[in-house]
């Protein structure tokens, strides 16, 4: 169970991070924010700072990589942005429980793993054009707290911060090429695992609301024009339901969301949490009750509540599950990738010259 969290990321630790995928509805799901804290640590009050280097000299070869070198400056560097990924996370207590060794070892492993990954890229002849590297770099401004994102990048220049985004994004080009897993082939035993041993820490902390929407989505480094076109076609759908259009033949023809298949459906969302991903408008809180236009940085939402529980007790089994089902994905999407670099170690050639171990006793 400690291992699952470190070893998962190491896919983005080159880039501080940044959201490979673009997520389908709001910014996050309510649940999956605050409740996937809860899988492999404590939560604690905690916050995020820089951190000393570790004692390791910037120019020690720390290990190789098929001959390719990874120097103490990369260790130094990664074990800084894991230890700031855990304390943004709200994983852990406090660090105090993790020994520094444990945490190098963690971040060789990641720095080894991420160049396998690379290594593999550049035989499959992938490549990133500009076009598409800007718009991560947007994608990654606009889902990071500015704080935070300005913190990531103050260390480094852009040259250097672009070329670790295109790293990032080649890697996560080669995983999903070799990967078979969608989110539909999570195991329910799984989900069901996960709820029996965290429902009784699972607090409804705010009113929950169960919703389908119709959504429209906007490229986040869309011009005017392109915001434009997509804020008329919502309004055509919100003018057809005024009209008294059925709700689920809206949903068909305007929603550009997976969920329209399900009526547009997409589960509950606390409050508390919901509000932070709006951007223009309010939602409604009553029961079938229909929202005008909304607007979030994932782009354009017509809102019906379906369900609503109030605040106080602990999410059911249908409340948590769209977490659920995420902790799940994420580790067998975890396990797919260690099966993966287990694969590329054994056609490569890796030293490490660096005395690394886990020493991170029960």
């Amino acid at each position: 169970m400690k291992k699952t969290y470190l070893i998962g990321i190491f896919v983005a630790i080159i880039a501080a991070a940044p959201a490979l995928h673009k997520q389908s509805i709001f910014v996050t799901n309510a649940f999956s924010e605050e409740y996937t804290r809860t899988v492999k640590f404590p939560v604690g009050s905690v916050q995020t700072k820089n951190f000393a280097q570790a004692e390791v000299a910037p120019e020690l070869i720390v290990a190789r990589v098929n001959g390719v070198p990874i120097l103490g400056s990369d260790l130094n560097r990664a074990i800084n942005s894991l230890k700031n990924m855990i304390m943004e996370s709200g994983q852990i207590a406090t660090l105090e429980l993790l020994p520094e060794s444990y945490l190098q070892k963690e971040a060789v492993d990641t720095l080894i793993a991420n160049e396998l990954l690379f290594q593999e890229s550049q035989k499959m002849n992938l490549n990133i054009s500009d076009e598409d590297l800007d718009k991560q770099i947007e994608l990654i401004k606009e889902q990071t707290p500015q704080d935070v994102y300005q913190r990531r990048v103050a260390s480094t220049d852009e040259s250097v911060f672009r070329n670790s985004v295109k790293k990032t994004l080649l890697i996560h080009h080669v995983v999903e090429s070799k990967m078979n897993l969608s989110k539909d082939d999570v195991d329910e035993e799984l989900v069901q695992k996960y709820y029996d041993e965290l429902k009784k820490t699972m607090k409804r902390t705010s009113v929950s609301l169960r919703m389908s929407h119709i959504c429209v989505m906007v490229d986040p480094s869309g011009d005017a024009e392109e915001i434009e076109n997509k804020r008329q076609k919502i309004q055509q759908a919100k003018n057809k339901l005024d009209e008294g259009a059925d709700w689920n033949e809206v949903v068909a023809e305007f929603s550009e969301d997976p969920e329209k298949q399900n009526d547009g459906d997409i589960g509950y969302y606390s409050m508390a949490i919901f509000q932070n991903d709006i951007l223009e408008g309010t939602v409604p809180e009553k029961i079938d009750e229909v929202s005008d236009i909304i607007r979030s940085k994932r782009g354009f939402h017509i809102v019906k509540i379906t369900d609503r529980k109030p605040k106080g007790g602990y999410l059911t089994y249908e409340e948590a599950l769209p977490a659920l089902k995420s902790i799940a994905f994420r580790e067998q999407y975890q396990g797919k990738i260690m099966e993966i670099v287990a694969q590329l170690k054994k056609d490569a050639k890796v030293d490490i010259y660096l005395d690394v171990k886990n020493d991170w006793k029960n």
